[in-house]
């Protein structure tokens, strides 16, 4: 893990985030209008529809960036 892939500037995960974030946004349409199984995704993924992708995307990135933040770390104190 390279110290550029944590800089706000080196890496991608704001792009994510707001992908992640639309996904929920769109997911949710879905269910909110009463048509839960025109979801597009729910098709091709067994059951799952954008919102639970998207939830497991943050769960992805944040599980990076606090092991990142723990190796970068000088203590657990510091951590």
């Amino acid at each position: 893990m390279s110290e550029k892939s944590l800089q706000r500037s080196g890496n991608n995960f704001d792009c994510l985030r707001l992908l992640a974030a639309s996904m929920v946004v769109i997911g949710h349409s879905y269910w909110l209008t009463g048509q839960p199984e025109r979801e597009p995704i729910r098709r091709f993924s067994g059951g799952y529809d954008m919102a639970d992708v998207a939830v497991h995307v943050f769960f992805v990135m944040s599980g990076y960036l606090i092991a990142a933040s723990w190796l970068h770390s000088r203590s657990l104190i510091e951590f």
